[in-house]
Parts: C-alpha cells; sequence; structure tokens
C-alpha cells in the first residue's frame, strides 16, 4: 500500500481537502460562537478517514462515535466499558478492552467484503483487493 501515499497519489486528494477545508471552516464561521475542536479539529480528520475508506457521508458518525467510545475508556460519559472495571477482563483481548472494537472489527469486515473483487481507485477498494489473505479483516477476533 505504500504506493497509496506518494506524492502524486496524495495529490489526488487535493480537491477533496480544499473543499472539505472552505466547507468546515464556513460553516464554522457562519457561526457568531463555535467551538474549535467540536467543529472544526475533531470532525475534519474524520471526515478525511471516511473518504479515504469510502464510508458513505451518513455513516461517519459512526466512526466519531466509535473513535470516542474506545479512546476515552476511561470516561463513563463515552464508554461502553470501563477499561479498569471488571467487565472489561471479557474485552481484554479487543483494542482498549473495548467491546466497541469488535462493532469496529465486524463493520469493518463487511464493507470489505462488499469491496473485494471490484473495481476502484480510491483507497478502500485498493487496500481490500491488494492486500496478502494473511493480512484481510476477520470475521471475528478470538475470544
Amino acid at each position: 500500500m505504500q504506493g497509496e501515499f506518494t506524492p502524486k497519489a496524495v495529490a489526488g486528494y487535493e480537491a477533496f481537502l480544499l473543499g472539505l477545508t472552505a466547507s468546515t471552516l464556513y460553516a464554522a464561521f457562519a457561526k457568531t460562537k463555535f467551538d474549535l475542536v467540536a467543529e472544526v479539529a475533531a470532525d475534519f480528520p474524520i471526515r478525511v478517514l471516511a473518504r479515504s475508506l469510502v464510508v458513505r457521508d451518513a455513516d461517519t458518525y459512526k466512526l466519531t462515535d466509535w473513535g470516542n467510545r474506545i479512546v476515552c475508556n476511561t470516561d463513563p460519559e463515552h464508554t461502553d466499558v470501563l477499561a479498569d472495571s471488571e467487565e472489561s477482563e471479557k474485552y481484554r483481548l479487543l483494542p482498549f478492552r473495548s467491546p466497541v472494537a469488535q462493532e469496529v472489527f465486524d463493520d469493518g469486515s463487511e464493507l470489505a467484503c462488499q469491496r473485494r473483487g471490484k473495481d476502484g481507485t480510491k483507497f478502500a477498494p485498493r487496500l481490500v483487493n491488494g492486500a496478502p489473505e494473511s493480512v484481510r479483516w476477520a470475521s471475528r477476533l478470538p475470544e
């Protein structure tokens, strides 16, 4: 996948990135007050990731939600299972000891199956079809 990150390949995202930057900042500056982190810094990288993975705009919120629920694993307002709780032991083999990681893997596996064998110039189809079998998405992690 190294070829996906050459200057020429990355330049292919220029129009998207310029448009996303303009629309994100325009929406924020249109308000009299806005939270830079919530409305610009947090949203922008997720939308870039979603575009790279060919995630539908309507599903982009899931990436943010998953990220918050996994990474904020010590905050009861954001996570399903606190990392230092007894319940987290049954998720010890998952990233961040979080059941949300299984949701991410399951959804990613489903998306990979949908894209496998299809042509495409975007990153996700090329990743799914170009990766050796040994590193393709597993349908389930071992429990």
